[in-house]
């Protein structure tokens, strides 16, 4: 999780992790945990690597809350038109789709990487999703009593 371009504006993992574990402190109930994947050097070892990380901040959270609603939200890269991601897609040859709906669907896979095709991605938001208590029962009926 060290060093990965696309997250450069991103805190440091380490930063990250610290401050994702004082807000779980401060008693947030509900934590939904977002990724974006898809990028174009994006390959299954770098996602199951996403998925470790992800699996171990979940881990070091629920001590900190054993009762934390955590869930992940993983939304696939949309390399809208006009945008220096869009141009960078469509000259790699990586965009699949040029329908703007789809485009602009960050919950549709529009594009491959290097190494996975789109469905291979739109297979990886699914599984992400499920890391540790994402979509467990008892996280869903807790979410409902807690929110209404």
């Amino acid at each position: 999780m060290n060093g990965r371009e696309n997250y450069s504006k991103l805190l440091p993992w380490q930063q990250h992790c610290t401050m994702l574990r004082a807000i779980v402190q401060a008693g947030v109930p509900v934590l939904s945990y977002g990724v974006m994947i898809g990028f174009p050097d994006d390959d299954h070892e770098s996602l199951l690597r996403l998925e470790e990380a992800i699996a171990e901040l979940y881990e070091q959270l629920h001590i900190i809350n054993p009762s934390l609603i955590f869930y992940v939200t993983c939304v696939s890269i949309a390399p809208l038109p006009g945008t220096p991601q869009g141009h960078d897609f469509r000259q790699l040859g990586l965009l699949r789709f040029e329908d703007p709906t789809i485009i602009g669907g960050f919950f549709t896979s529009c594009a491959d990487t290097h190494h996975l095709s789109y469905e291979e991605i739109s297979d990886w938001q699914i599984r992400l999703t499920k890391v540790m208590g994402s979509n467990s029962q008892n996280n869903t009926v807790s979410a409902k009593r807690t929110w209404g």
